[in-house]
């Protein structure tokens, strides 16, 4: 609509689209005329007749729940971000824009089921940041690992809403500096008000725009902020370390009648994520359906994710893993690689698909262990704090 309704000029000088809180559905089990069939022909059973699954822990609860979301995950992708991102190549277009509830795992069963696998097709993967404080690393490295695993130069955050009409440059700039910290390029600053006539004074304030009376310095800072951005955006992060996603584990035991479960894997991901930014050591999120796909282990010991090499993967608490993830981290180890298992491993025999002998690794040479964080350490593992 947008190419047929814009002249050829104007047409030319669209750079791309953004688009803002896509989800399937909020706070309720996602559904569409197309999932019974969908899910039939890719599982070979009959979604309705599992329908209790979704909701108690009936017989089989993980399973059917885990087939569910891997399903609703994959359609969502291709159906609404694979389907733009192409048209927008297509007509040389870019695009980028955020997705709804990136903060928790439980947040993201609510809207998309994972929002790492859709920034694999965005120009510039992005998040969004409310408010004035900073916080989790995980919004920001969600979206900073895929842009690197996938060579995107930039990753984008739209950001300052909520800080209120009082805020001034020195707490945007901290709110700046710590999403770059986490691997933001491009900042995306919310947003400039053309009036504040109405309810528009009270839209997630503050308008960054002629109502401030900041507004004739306002460029010093954005000034900043670009050069920076593009001093991270022509260069590499030295990350040496990626911890396994837990989002697929989170799809075999989210449940509205019971969170608890979801929240453990919540708090068990914050904690090595703020352990490892405490120690300044740099690391990526890596999801188990790209290592499935560009996924590879190096005779060198290094795990190939993509763009990335990583010599040691961390793994959070997990209730699933896929085959393929396994047997990954199998040829990973007995290269060389290291793998710090630091909560429980997925019970033999279930991890969504089946389970290969993870724990017959001979353990002099797979490097599993349960450590405590003082053994990531330079003389122990060769890991390296960049410059």
């Amino acid at each position: 609509k947008y190419k047929e309704s814009l002249s050829g000029e104007a047409w030319g000088k669209l750079g791309g689209f953004f688009t803002d809180e896509p989800q399937f559905k909020r706070e309720n089990i996602p559904w569409s005329i197309i999932l019974e069939e969908e899910f039939e022909a890719a599982f070979g059973y009959s979604l309705r007749e599992k329908l209790p699954a979704l909701f108690f822990d009936v017989k089989d609860a993980q399973e059917v729940r885990y087939d569910f979301y891997s399903l609703v995950s994959r359609l969502f992708v291709e159906n609404y971000t694979g389907q733009l991102f192409n048209w927008c190549r297509e007509n040389g277009l870019g695009f980028t824009g955020h997705f709804l509830n990136e903060d928790s795992l439980f947040s993201q069963m609510h809207g998309s089921a994972g929002v790492m696998p859709h920034y694999e097709y965005m120009s510039i993967p992005g998040m969004d940041w409310l408010g004035r404080k900073i916080g989790s690393p995980l919004i920001p490295r969600q979206v900073s690992s895929a842009a690197a695993q996938t060579g995107k130069k930039q990753a984008a955050a739209e950001t300052f809403a909520l800080c209120g009409w009082n805020v001034g440059f020195e707490e945007l700039k901290w709110i700046a500096h710590w999403q770059m910290v986490n691997g933001v390029t491009l900042i995306c600053q919310h947003l400039e008000g053309y009036t504040l006539r109405g309810s528009r004074k009270r839209d997630y304030p503050p308008s960054l725009f002629y109502q401030q009376p900041y507004w004739e310095q306002y460029r010093g800072l954005n000034d900043y902020f670009g050069r920076i951005g593009q001093l991270f955006a022509q260069t590499k992060e030295a990350t040496d370390i990626c911890i396994l996603h837990p989002i697929r584990s989170a799809w075999t035991v989210f449940s509205e009648r019971d969170s608890g479960r979801t929240a453990a894997l919540d708090e068990s991901l914050e904690a090595v994520s703020l352990e490892l930014s405490g120690l300044h050591l740099p690391y990526h999120y890596v999801v188990e359906g790209s290592l499935a796909r560009v996924g590879r282990g190096t005779p060198q010991g290094l795990l190939q994710g993509g763009e990335c090499r990583y010599r040691a993967m961390v793994l959070p608490l997990l209730y699933s893993m896929d085959e393929r993830t396994l047997e990954l981290l199998e040829e990973f180890a007995r290269a060389g690689g290291m793998v710090y298992s630091l909560g429980q491993r997925p019970p033999k025999g279930w991890n969504g698909l089946k389970e290969p002998a993870l724990t017959e690794l001979p353990k002099e040479k797979s490097s599993l262990k349960e450590p405590t964080f003082p053994e990531l350490s330079e003389e122990k593992n060769g890991l390296k704090e960049p410059v």
